[in-house]
């Protein structure tokens, strides 16, 4: 009976104890957790999982990448930062990418710059390489140097087309949306709607109010008024009422509201 009640107390000490347990896992256990969670959108859950893993292993370059994604999606920025440096700094470029990404969503070109410089001498290919591109055209558009950014932008797209790879969609879709936002800026509404338009028939626009005035504005500075006010139509009112009074045209958007 004392031998039964000891196992009983050891299984629910280990219940309770939450991720102390972990470390009586096997490292392909974690994994396997880990990726459940993760591919599952738990990442909250993932991120425990990880750190066990590291706790074994600092080196691991995949764990930190993956702890920091995990973090930045679970609202933790700073983590992320830091993860991704680390899975950077052991020779993972997709560590370093993420958080060209992440600084340049808080607009910390400084940080941007300084991580794209240090890529610029990995040798990126396939999609590793567009996902560099788009970064450079997006960090270029920050800094208000749109024939740069659509330079680039047009770079990853012919790199990326070239793949044939479903995986460099969303990529490609950023650099359509970026291209269209620095063709806009040097004046090209012709190309700027052409890029916005192929960006909104891919799976990863947003479709959203605001998406779909930037559609119809740029139809309409193009030329294009049929097209124009079936996008505005889906528009957010009071931004096609503040650019009909802008533009001084009170028929913008009009034919369809």
């Amino acid at each position: 009976m004392r031998t039964w009640i000891g196992a009983l107390a050891v299984a629910t000490l280990l219940a309770s104890s939450g991720c102390n347990s972990l470390q009586y896992m096997e490292t392909e256990e974690l994994w396997a957790h880990a990726d459940a969670a993760f591919d599952a959108g738990r990442y909250g859950d993932a991120i425990p999982y990880y750190d066990e893993i590291l706790s074994r292993s600092r080196e691991n370059a995949r764990a930190y990448l993956f702890r920091g994604i995990s973090r930045e999606r679970d609202s933790d920025a700073l983590g992320a930062f830091r993860d991704y440096a680390r899975a950077g700094d052991l020779g993972d470029p997709r560590g370093l990418l993420y958080r060209v990404d992440l600084a340049l969503r808080s607009d910390d070109l400084a940080g941007a710059t300084g991580d794209l410089g240090r890529l610029k001498d990995m040798g990126l290919r396939g999609r590793d390489r567009v996902a560099q591109l788009v970064l450079l055209a997006t960090l270029r558009l920050k800094q208000n140097r749109p024939r740069l950014a659509a330079q680039n932008a047009e770079r990853a797209l012919r790199e990326g087309e070239a793949l044939r790879d479903p995986g460099a969609e969303p990529f490609l879709a950023s650099a359509r949306y970026t291209a269209a936002h620095a063709y806009y800026r040097l004046g090209d509404f012709q190309r700027a709607y052409e890029h916005f338009d192929r960006y909104m028939s891919s799976p990863e626009a947003r479709q959203s109010p605001t998406d779909h005035y930037l559609h119809g504005l740029l139809a309409y500075l193009a030329g294009d008024y049929v097209a124009a006010n079936e996008h505005l139509a889906q528009a957010d009112p009071d931004l096609v009422d503040e650019a009909a009074s802008i533009l001084d045209d009170p028929s913008f958007g009009a034919g369809e509201r």
